[in-house]
């Protein structure tokens, strides 16, 4: 008896072969997928910061703090206009500056007022204008001078203030205080040498909103980034059976 192979020429002999190569579609929508990835894991991850943020401590948020130290009379911020102050892409409402001078039995004062009010009471007196800086410490411009003629307190028509020993905080609606505004620290009685470290918080009612708009869109694109990956993969095995 003679054997005979037969061979049919429908079936493709896949035994030996190379898989196909990814059509170049293929190879974008993944790349594109895992860029989409990288952006979506980025908006969950700000999402979810401000959000803790906007629930812990009461609402309030830090701007930043900073310590301060001179030999001279006074301690002046840069002017600030708070009403238009923003964070996370919505105004401030709410504003809390706590001030907590170095030696808490002496008598401190905490004021905010325009400018040229307290120009016309400064502007011959010793001081100092604080800017900003890193590592929560601050630059100075000094301004040489005399003593002032008397106490803060009643020498500027202060928009806010206190005085006290220990910490004292100023507490107002930001937009209450339209305009460039100036914050003064002082020994109360005008002596001199002010030391001490200061912190300024805000509130932001939007902020919430802001968190869930990130996390929703985060989402979004990490379900879009999911199409986009797992189609080519499935279709990579269904090739390869």
């Amino acid at each position: 008896m003679k054997a005979t192979l037969s061979r049919d020429f429908n079936m493709p002999a896949r035994i030996g072969q190379q898989p196909a190569e990814w059509p170049l579609r293929r190879v974008l929508s993944v790349l594109a997928g895992s860029a989409l990835v990288l952006c979506s894991l980025g908006l969950i991850a700000a999402g979810g910061y401000l959000l803790t943020e906007a629930t812990s401590d009461g609402g309030w948020l830090s701007l930043g703090h900073g310590t301060y130290e001179t030999d001279s009379y006074a301690v002046v911020t840069e002017p600030a206009d708070w009403s238009s102050q923003t964070y996370a892409l919505g105004t401030v409402d709410k504003v809390r500056i706590r001030v907590t001078p170095s030696n808490d039995t002496t008598p401190v004062f905490v004021g905010m007022a325009r400018s040229d009010d307290v120009a016309r009471y400064l502007g011959d007196v010793r001081h100092v204008t604080v800017h900003g800086a890193s590592n929560y410490r601050v630059t100075y411009t000094q301004h040489d001078g005399q003593a002032p003629a008397g106490p803060p307190a009643g020498a500027v028509p202060w928009t806010v203030q206190t005085t006290g020993t220990g910490s004292q905080t100023l507490e107002f609606d930001a937009r209450e205080q339209p305009g460039d505004q100036v914050l003064v620290v002082m020994n109360a009685d005008g002596s001199p040498s002010v030391n001490g470290k200061a912190e300024s918080l805000v509130t932001q009612p939007s902020l919430p909103w802001v968190a869930g708009g990130l996390l929703v869109a985060g989402v979004v694109l990490a379900a879009g980034a999911a199409l986009l990956v797992v189609k080519p993969l499935r279709r990579l095995r269904g090739d390869a059976r």
